[in-house]
């Protein structure tokens, strides 16, 4: 039968599924445990230095074998989130993260192609495994990786804090003086006075400026500037907001009302031809969320963006023709024709498509906190996937606020995270029995491609999961 429009991918989206007698909660914490030892088992490798993160342990077809500041940060916060819970490993979670903090401050001090730390190198994208310089040809320079690992270490920072290891803190951290010699002040100092710079994006391929990029810039600005006052920083720390002020301004440039989608970059100098529409909006909405939800999940801009991601991956690839339950595999771009290996045709990534998944509970847990929902124009798209997911019937979804205490908020409640158990279940049917998760699945028979065991793919699943509530504790469902 084929099916088409919206309302189409909708009801094939929510057609009867083969899982109804899976439990999905501890098929979850199976893959949690499984996940982060995998993600576990590419920091500080044996062949490599302490304190690096490989992105994945794949040195030939593709060659991953690097430590990419952007994946490393990202897993690093993931190891932050668990010393943050003081359970059994606490201390040794702290030795990986300190561990962690040195090698990022050599890799500050590395001269490189980008330039010497005081001249840009900072945007160095990624670095041998012992810590050298890689002097290959590559995007340079990418600015997301300071702005990322600030990001982790100043949640660190402030944890370590509380349990009084100030000492540290402003000996390897945060020293307050220029020019500085601790890891996260360094990374502040770049992402302050190069935000704007044209770079390349998080995908390595498209220079411009990015959405992606400048949502954790200015992230990691305010939350930096709120670690600069605790440590008697108050001058950086107006310098930090005022810059984080100007991005938040520069980022409304980003909404392309004709299309009605975020786009991930303008300004493009170089690079491949994209539309656009990019899953890189929905991982900026999540890396990006500040206490104040400017563009974050709940963000009418993001909900519509995410509504045409959807629309447009159901509709690419053939492995979405008969979901029978799954929720669409994504990808990353709907031109992208990076398949893993080669250049042919893309394929949906397993991060992309846990991205989804957390996104759908991150933003439940938005409206569990506001106690109501605004249905606009602009985000009933992304809604009405919710509403179908329920699978309650005879409900209207019109603009206006939805009370918490009426019908439809409940269907939408339940419906989103219907809906993000449909990206985890596609996840899972695709990713391996033993637990090893690639960078990327194939489009037309859901084979695992490219890079084995992506670091950030197991990160990925670890902070979906935990969005989920379930990574410790199997059978809350």
């Amino acid at each position: 039968m084929k099916i088409r429009g919206r309302a189409g991918i909708i009801a094939l989206l929510f057609s009867s599924s083969v899982f109804a007698a899976t439990n999905l909660t501890t098929a979850i914490h199976q893959q949690s445990q499984r996940s982060l030892q995998l993600m576990l088992n590419n920091i500080s490798r044996p062949d490599a230095a302490v304190g690096s993160v490989v992105a994945a342990p794949s040195k030939v077809e593709p060659n991953y074998y690097f430590n990419w500041i952007r994946d490393a940060a990202l897993t690093m916060h993931v190891i932050e989130k668990l010393y943050a819970k003081d359970g059994p490993n606490h201390l040794h979670y702290e030795q990986m993260l300190k561990n962690y903090v040195q090698f990022s401050r050599e890799n500050q001090l590395t001269p490189n192609l980008s330039g010497a730390p005081d001249a840009g190198g900072l945007g160095e994208p990624k670095f041998n495994m012992d810590g050298s310089a890689f002097n290959g040809a590559w995007g340079r320079p990418q600015n997301d990786g300071p702005a990322l690992r600030a990001i982790t270490l100043i949640a660190f920072a402030n944890n370590l804090l509380a349990e009084g290891q100030a000492n540290y803190v402003r000996q390897e951290l945060y020293d307050g003086l220029l020019p500085s010699q601790t890891v996260i002040k360094v990374d502040l100092e770049y992402v302050a006075h190069h935000w704007g710079d044209v770079c390349f994006d998080l995908w390595e391929e498209v220079r411009g400026h990015h959405f992606f990029t400048l949502m954790v810039s200015r992230r990691a600005l305010l939350e930096g500037a709120k670690l600069a006052q605790t440590l008697g920083d108050g001058g950086a720390a107006q310098y930090y907001s005022e810059q984080a002020s100007a991005i938040a301004f520069y980022l409304q440039q980003f909404w392309d009302a004709k299309q009605g989608t975020l786009i991930e970059t303008i300004g493009q100098t170089s690079g491949v031809s994209k539309s656009g529409l990019d899953v890189a909006i929905i991982l900026g909405a999540l890396h990006g969320e500040t206490a104040d939800g400017y563009i974050g999940p709940a963000s009418d801009w993001v909900m519509a963006t995410a509504a045409r991601l959807i629309n447009a991956f159901q509709a690419l690839y053939a492995i979405n023709k008969s979901l029978n339950g799954l929720a669409p595999a994504i990808g990353r771009y709907p031109e992208d024709i990076y398949d893993g290996v080669g250049i042919s045709q893309g394929n949906p990534w397993f991060l992309a498509t846990l991205a989804f998944a957390e996104y759908c509970y991150r933003l439940r847990s938005i409206y569990a906190r506001d106690h109501y929902i605004n249905v606009t124009q602009v985000n009933a798209s992304f809604l009405r996937y919710a509403l179908y997911s329920s699978g309650i019937q005879g409900l209207n979804l019109r603009s206006g606020i939805v009370a918490n205490d009426s019908r439809l908020y409940s269907a939408l409640q339940a419906g989103l995270a219907n809906l993000g158990d449909r990206f985890f279940r596609t996840v899972l049917h695709y990713g391996g029995a033993d637990g090893s998760l690639s960078e990327e699945f194939n489009r037309n028979t859901g084979v695992m491609t490219g890079a084995p065991n992506l670091t950030w793919s197991h990160a990925a699943f670890l902070t979906a999961a935990s969005s989920r509530a379930i990574i410790d504790k199997p059978g809350s469902r």
